[in-house]
């Protein structure tokens, strides 16, 4: 449940603010398919339980799989943390290589990372072109990815 928050909070800032995206949607299928096989595949090889069908089910009204104590916890604090330090680590990317982070907002005609023929975009006084655009938003991808 947690990982579901810092991965939709980067499309937001995309839609939203016009963010450069920190994660793309193969990162995200990758980390989906990373943190869910493995524990599937591992319940393929669990023991069986003795006697499990001559137990009473339990009663879904006393005891719940799912609370609004997990609900807040998956998604309200550990979900906004590891949100928050992802897209931190990818705004630290961003300003370590001297991109101005009020640049990425609202870009109006200057885009950053459209692509091979992107314009070069301006920060800072300084000029990045295509090659150094795509350098820093693939560095900022995997400070989100490592997270």
């Amino acid at each position: 449940l947690t990982h579901l928050v810092p991965e939709m909070v980067p499309v937001f800032l995309n839609i939203i603010l016009l963010f450069p995206l920190g994660l793309s949607s193969l990162l995200i299928l990758t980390i989906d398919l990373g943190s869910e096989l493995v524990p599937a595949i591992s319940l393929a090889y669990e023991e069986p339980e003795n006697a499990i069908m001559s137990r009473a089910p339990r009663n879904i009204h006393k005891d719940p799989m799912v609370t609004w104590q997990v609900l807040c916890h998956s998604y309200l604090f550990a979900g906004m943390m590891e949100a928050l330090f992802s897209i931190l680590a990818f705004f630290c990317v961003f300003w370590a290589n001297g991109v101005n982070l009020s640049d990425l907002c609202f870009p109006d005609s200057r885009l950053f990372f459209s692509g091979s023929d992107a314009p070069i975009f301006r920060s800072n006084g300084r000029d990045y072109s295509a090659d150094e655009q795509t350098k820093i938003l693939s560095v900022g991808n995997s400070a989100v990815y490592a997270n």
